[in-house]
């Protein structure tokens, strides 16, 4: 809290009114510390703080400050769910969503995510079991773990794009977020990777696209269509992904930014609270009900089954 000093050098003594539960203010230093309950969205506290200073001669007044201080708590991760490389989430879509023409055409993907193995291919999304198939999956190249996006079209991969960036620190949460927007005249623009912010410079094979074509339709959103977290359209190829996986987002419909998502605080990449719409197939696991690991937190009932 504010700090503050008597003229006479006389000692100063602290207290404070309204702090939230686990919080406490130590009247000697000020200091406020303790631990808070998570919290799904930011939250915002103002409790009162005094400074208190009582002369040495008999007699004396007893001299108070208040201000009244703003402690925000952020809506960090939670709750996360372990993926021990045998097991996934599953969901098939009961609609389609609706006749919006960017279905398929326009999402965003975001999640964080903390690495187990170092060691092997696995993969982290699966965008059906059908083709084709929009997968995203960690590549182990020369010991280089990179995050790999695959557009399989039954015959071959017609899209195929890996990130510069590399997970190298299994005790490090990243965040990636996935802007799709295939609707744009700017080819770049139509697929765009993001770790803790940092849009990624993506390269590909020979052969094969970085980029979408305009208007490339994703079987994502789209209904009768299998979408597993943990697990591979062919599973021989990638196993399942051995980690950690929290504060999942699924936004149908529109290409957002990071910032929706996350915010730098003391220079850290940090989750905040997103508030905007989902659309029709859109969810948000928060993985906060051990009854219902699959939950969906968005209020569109989207609700995942464990396998």
């Amino acid at each position: 809290m504010p700090t503050a000093v008597d003229p006479d050098g006389d000692v100063v003594t602290y207290a404070a009114t309204n702090l939230p539960s686990g919080l406490t203010a130590n009247s000697t230093t000020g200091l406020i510390s303790g631990s808070l309950a998570d919290v799904s969205s930011d939250t915002t506290y103002s409790p009162t703080v005094k400074a208190l200073s009582t002369g040495s001669d008999p007699g004396a007044t007893q001299i108070e400050t208040t201000r009244t201080v703003n402690i925000v708590q952020k809506a960090g991760i939670g709750n996360s769910l372990r993926f021990d490389g045998t097991s996934y989430l599953s969901r098939t879509p009961t609609t389609d969503s609706g006749t919006d023409y960017n279905k398929g055409r326009k999402f965003t993907l975001s999640f964080w995510i903390k690495i187990s193995n170092l060691s092997a291919n696995q993969s982290i999304f699966c965008g059906s079991l059908s083709r084709p198939t929009f997968d995203i999956a960690l590549l182990y190249a020369s010991g280089k773990p990179s995050i790999v996006t695959n557009v399989y079209n039954g015959s071959g991969y017609d899209m195929y794009n890996i990130t510069n960036f590399y997970l190298r620190d299994t005790s490090a949460w990243y965040h990636f977020l996935f802007e799709i927007d295939t609707t744009s005249s700017t080819e770049s623009d139509r697929y765009k990777v993001y770790v803790n912010s940092n849009l990624q410079t993506l390269s590909g094979d020979t052969g094969r696209q970085i980029y979408p074509n305009q208007n490339h339709q994703f079987d994502v959103a789209t209904a009768n269509l299998q979408r597993v977290f943990g697990a591979f359209s062919f599973g021989s190829v990638a196993p399942l992904f051995n980690g950690y996986l929290a504060n999942i987002h699924f936004i149908d419909g529109q290409a957002l930014s990071p910032s929706d998502f996350g915010e730098p605080v003391n220079g850290i990449w940090t989750p905040k609270t997103y508030l905007g719409t989902y659309g029709t197939n859109g969810f948000w696991l928060r993985f906060d009900d051990s009854s219902q690991i699959g939950k969906d937190s968005s209020g569109n009932g989207n609700h995942w089954t464990a396998i």
